[in-house]
């Protein structure tokens, strides 16, 4: 997991805020959901093979990863999540979509960009 997503969840606990992290699960072993810090929990997604993936093979998950994000929402009672923070191209597809239909903001990171990158 990205260190700035996990130092910046961490720093979000501490001043008080409960932070749900979602990721993809690379592993049948893992636990549907861990705690990380205390009041940070890391949510395993099942989408797809367990393995790794192919950078490119990563955007056909991203239905799974939806739905997968969606279903852990309908378990909390309506209005859980006051707020998205996504990270990279990917994840902001599922965010915009969790975003609207939460109606609650959605904050993106992009980190980096190809352009820029290469």
């Amino acid at each position: 997991m990205n260190v700035y997503v996990v130092e910046t969840a961490k720093r979000l606990a501490a001043a008080g805020t409960a932070v749900e992290i979602f990721t993809r699960a690379t592993s049948s072993e893992l636990p549907p959901s861990v705690e990380l810090a205390p009041g940070v929990l890391v949510r395993h997604v099942t989408a797809g093979p367990y393995e790794g993936l192919l950078k490119a093979d990563l955007p056909g998950q991203l239905c799974a990863v939806t739905s997968g994000v969606m279903r852990v929402e309908a378990a909390h009672p309506e209005g859980w999540f006051d707020l998205i923070h996504s990270h990279y191209w990917l994840s902001g597809q599922v965010g915009w979509l969790a975003s609207e239909r939460w109606g609650v903001p959605l904050v993106h990171s992009m980190h980096t960009m190809a352009k820029v990158k290469n």
